[in-house]
C-alpha cells in the first residue's frame, strides 16, 4: 500500500472513517495520505437551491468554513502524527468523478469514504457519492459506516 486517497465532506459520518486509515498508516509506514474534499460547483444546476449562472452569496463562505475545518480536525489534529505523509486537496466538481479522477491521477490504492447510510430512497432522488465511486472507480473502495 502506497497511496490512500480518503474523500471526506466533513460530516461526522466521513470521520467514522479516520480511525480505519490510522491504522492502515500504521501499518503501512510508508504509505501516503491524500484528504480530498470535493464541493459542487456553485452555479451548478443540479446543486439543490441553485439557479443556473447565479451563484449564491452564501454558499462560498460555508465551503470556506468546510476546508478549514477539514483541514484543522482532520488534517492538523485527527493525523498530524503522520506529518509530511498526509496532503489535503479541494477540488470542484461533481463529487463521485472528482474522486475518481483524483484517485486515478494520484495512483491511489485504495479510497476510503464514509457514508450517511441513506437509503435507497435517497440514492433514487438525490443520487449517493459512495455509490457513484463505487460504481466509477478503477481502485478498490473502502465505505466505512
Amino acid at each position: 500500500m502506497n497511496h490512500i486517497l480518503y474523500a471526506t465532506d466533513g460530516s461526522s459520518a466521513s470521520r467514522e472513517a479516520i480511525p480505519m486509515i490510522s491504522d492502515f498508516l500504521n501499518r503501512w509506514t510508508e504509505a501516503k495520505l491524500t484528504v480530498l474534499y470535493v464541493s459542487t460547483a456553485y452555479h451548478d444546476p443540479l446543486y439543490a437551491g441553485s439557479i443556473p449562472g447565479v451563484p449564491t452569496l452564501a454558499e462560498p463562505e460555508y465551503n470556506d468554513e468546510i476546508v478549514a475545518a477539514i483541514k484543522k480536525e482532520i488534517v492538523e489534529e485527527a493525523f498530524f502524527k503522520y506529518g509530511d505523509r498526509i496532503r489535503f486537496e479541494q477540488h470542484v466538481g461533481y463529487p463521485a468523478t472528482v474522486i475518481c479522477e483524483i484517485a486515478k491521477e494520484r495512483s491511489a490504492d485504495l479510497i476510503v469514504m464514509g457514508s450517511h447510510g441513506r437509503g435507497a430512497l435517497d440514492r433514487l432522488l438525490i443520487g449517493s457519492v459512495s455509490h457513484g465511486v463505487l460504481n466509477r472507480s478503477h481502485v478498490p473502495v473502502l465505505v466505512v459506516r
